[in-house]
């Protein structure tokens, strides 16, 4: 039963969506509540190694995924891209968190605390 409710409630959300970034939003946060997860999110994954077409990037290192970088809506003045290290791969590593003005500004940044530079 809670299924099918979930797939009706995902339905209803999917007809309203205004954008495919706001379906894809609506289909996580379904998949979240149907599942009872704390967290549920959506993305492409190019295993060639290419960019991701959303606002939303998984780091995978050694078929891990290691941390994440996303442009915010809310986010400090000037800074919309955050990039964070997983609390499992942190250890030993700071800054672990940060906000950059740009994602290629993003990506070097959590390179340099991955890579400890």
């Amino acid at each position: 039963m809670l299924h099918e409710a979930s797939l009706v409630v995902l339905g209803d959300a999917l007809r309203t969506a205004p954008t495919t970034a706001d379906a894809i939003a609506a289909a996580a946060l379904c998949l979240g509540e149907t599942l009872r997860a704390s967290r549920a999110g959506y993305a492409l994954i190019d295993t060639r190694g290419g960019f991701f077409p959303w606002r939303s990037y998984l780091v995978v290192a050694d078929a891990q995924i290691i941390g994440r970088i996303a442009l915010l809506t809310s986010s400090p003045a000037g800074t919309p891209w955050m990039w964070s290290i997983f609390f499992a791969f942190q250890a030993e590593r700071h800054p672990t968190h940060g906000f950059e003005p740009t994602r290629d500004a993003a990506m070097q940044a959590f390179a340099r605390c991955w890579h400890r530079e």
